[in-house]
């Protein structure tokens, strides 16, 4: 239970009594570190489910537990090195990430704050493309990786958060020279640390600003940018920075949201507006059980549909964020003409494409934003909460 309060950044809320508990608690084992005396192992997965047990001044590295009738299983194993060991390594990484770039814009500015208090997400495996595998395991041999002055094909991963999508282009492309920036320390050391799990050596994770990538001169063959568009103040002058480090050569994908199928989001920022409910860790509490609260038809209840709703750093991503945009397949279409980009497809379900094809047999179709906005119309949210789409220069 402590293991998995942790990895949702304590969401759940807590009556007062629990609360007042929970000080007792804290304050007993405090002193117990304190004095240097054993703690029970019982007592600290009590406490560690409602607070982190870094939270307790002086227990990593110099506490020692009371064993005895204890089994020391794997549980608590992950539990102690979950909660005080890796958040020591990333502190420790935080000194050692490359700055790309300055951070100067004031919605930069606003949303690194936002990603170095809530990095986003906590994640424990990755798709290798056949379900969800553990970190460490790989589906087949590696394929032998080429030195640094071998790899000619340059990935460039804008806005990659606690890294795991550099991961899977890493895993399915180890021949290339990826470099994956980022606004917040704390989400590239959540990553650093995973590479150090994973041995990628062909990833290079970076602190910058993708509006600032031009000033760096560097080309990039091809570009993945997903969920980070809209949440610039103007997504424009995102694209136009990275058109102007796009060779050309490879993929240029960009996962942008919808207009379609965040209806239920829109509908909780208005609710947490509503109630003056600021993104703080009470706040992000009190908004969730308004919802579990509303009547079951309320529109607000479809958040519950979102696996980002069950954590306290998620929800704050979903519905507390500092800036969103949100597209349909024309406005997008017209934003990229406006940056020197067209539409060249959507990455969808092979059972999605099967229905556009019924509807639209001519193959060109498959690259025409309108005859996918027609499509859209016709079966609402079928792209969920975000677009995946390759552009291409004009």
């Amino acid at each position: 239970i402590a293991t998995q309060c942790f990895l949702t950044d304590y969401v759940f809320f807590e009556t007062d009594t629990e609360s007042e508990l929970i000080a007792a608690l804290e304050q007993s084992l405090q002193d117990d570190v304190n004095c240097g005396r054993p703690l029970r192992p019982n007592l600290v997965a009590m406490y560690a489910a409602y607070r982190p047990l870094r939270s307790l001044r002086g227990i990593a590295g110099s506490t020692s537990f009371d064993f005895e009738g204890i089994d020391q299983n794997v549980h608590w194993k992950k539990l102690i090195r979950m909660q005080l060991a890796e958040p020591d390594e990333e502190n420790r990484l935080r000194a050692s990430i490359p700055r790309l770039t300055s951070i100067e814009n004031e919605t930069s500015v606003a949303i690194q704050q936002q990603y170095e208090e809530s990095p986003y997400p906590r994640w424990s495996g990755i798709k290798w493309g056949q379900g969800q595998l553990p970190i460490g395991f790989r589906q087949s041999a590696p394929t032998p990786r080429r030195s640094d002055q071998e790899r000619e094909h340059r990935i460039l991963i804008a806005g990659c958060g606690t890294g795991r999508n550099a991961f899977i282009y890493g895993n399915t492309q180890p021949n290339a020279s990826i470099t994956a920036v980022d606004l917040s320390r704390s989400s590239l050391a959540y990553a650093m640390r995973k590479k150090r799990i994973f041995g990628f050596d062909n990833i290079e994770f970076c602190h910058g600003d993708i509006l600032r990538l031009p000033e760096t001169e560097r080309i990039f063959d091809e570009i993945s940018c997903a969920g980070v568009l809209h949440h610039l103040r103007d997504p424009g002058a995102g694209l136009k920075a990275l058109k102007s480090v796009y060779s050309g050569k490879g993929e240029f994908l960009l996962a942008v949201y919808t207009e379609s199928g965040r209806q239920s989001v829109v509908a909780g920022i208005a609710l947490r507006k509503e109630y003056g409910l600021d993104a703080t860790p009470d706040g992000i509490r009190r908004f969730r059980k308004l919802v579990y609260e509303l009547p079951e038809q309320h529109v607000v209840k479809g958040l519950l549909r979102s696996a980002d709703f069950y954590s306290l750093h998620d929800c704050r991503d979903l519905v507390f964020n500092i800036q969103e945009h949100r597209f349909n397949l024309l406005t997008l279409s017209e934003l990229l003409s406006d940056n020197g980009l067209a539409f060249a497809g959507i990455k969808i379900q092979s059972s999605v494409m099967e229905l556009f094809q019924r509807m639209y047999a001519d193959q060109n179709a498959a690259k025409d934003p309108g005859c996918w906005h027609a499509f859209e119309q016709a079966y609402p949210g079928v792209f969920g909460s975000m677009y995946h789409v390759t552009v291409r220069p004009t």
